[in-house]
Parts: structure tokens; sequence; C-alpha cells
């Protein structure tokens, strides 16, 4: 079985062909990356990369909102060959501050970290943010707070410290 996963962040839409190998374990067999403006070059690439495979579905989640998964999704259907189109429903009730001040993403990852593990959870993801996330019985979302990334932090010291490199 194949699918492919969409990750739509800010600069960048993010994407990988999956292939289950076994009964437990799926493996990517391809992905790329490419940013907003390049958006159809991207597309394009993926459809070469699944040209003549079965694909079961796409999975897409993003945080630009509906005009960018509009895009995203048209230039899927395509280059599928009608595959379905799947996005994530949240069912995590918020109980933060400011809740559209978080990221779907966020709100998503703490939605499956409470899903595998069944109980309270707290969250940490380092990618070009840092971000630690809080999820507390019901399941409820409770908030978080969000840092530069690893890749950024370096790169900011490397610039300011004399003695420093990135």
């Amino acid at each position: 079985m194949r699918w492919v996963t969409f990750d739509q962040g800010n600069s960048s839409l993010k994407w990988c062909v999956w292939e289950a190998t076994s009964q437990d374990r799926a493996v990517v067999q391809h992905h790329g990356r490419c940013a907003a403006g390049a958006l159809q070059a991207g597309l394009v690439e993926l459809g070469e990369r699944i040209a003549g495979s079965t694909i079961e579905s796409a999975l897409y989640c993003g945080v630009t909102g509906s005009e960018m998964t509009a895009q995203v999704r048209a230039g899927w259907e395509m280059i599928s060959g009608g595959a379905p189109w799947c996005e994530p429903r949240e069912t995590l009730a918020v109980e933060c501050e400011d809740p559209e001040r978080v990221g779907r993403d966020r709100r998503l990852a703490a939605q499956g970290a409470y899903a595998l593990v069944s109980a309270s959870v707290i969250v940490v993801d380092a990618g070009t943010a840092l971000t630690v996330d809080a999820v507390g019985e019901g399941p409820t979302f409770l908030g978080g707070a969000i840092a530069p990334g690893p890749e950024v932090l370096a790169d900011a010291l490397g610039r300011a410290g004399a003695q420093l490199f990135a």
C-alpha cells in the first residue's frame, strides 16, 4: 500500500511518498520540498515519482489557510489519477488564551499524541521552530510555547558570537 503525505508550512510544502513494507512498518520511498512560489514545480516532481504507481490516498495538513490548501489539492487532483484527498479533523477541546494564534499543525500533533497514549501528554516538536504543547484529560489542548528551532538558533549564534560557529 502506498500513500502521500503533505505538510504545508508557512514557507514551503513538504511531501513524502510512503509504502507499507509489513503490517506494522512504513517507509518513505520519495520526498520533496518546494517553496510556496514553486508549488507547481514541486507537484510536477511528485507526479513523476508516483507515475505508474497505485496510490491509496493523500493525507494533508497545512497551516496556511484555505487558498493554499485549494491550490495543493487542485494540483493533487491533476497528478493523482483520482486518489482520495484526506484532511484530519480537529477533535480536541481548546482551552488556551488565544487559540487562533496556535497553528493547526500544533493542535493536530497534540491530538495525535493523545491518541497514541490515551492520557495527558506533553508534545515537543523540534523543526524550524521548537514547540512544546500540553494536552490534558478530556482531551483538551491546554496551550504551549514556541521558540526558534535548532537550526535557527545555531545560525543566530554563529553570526552573533565571535568565538562561535554555525
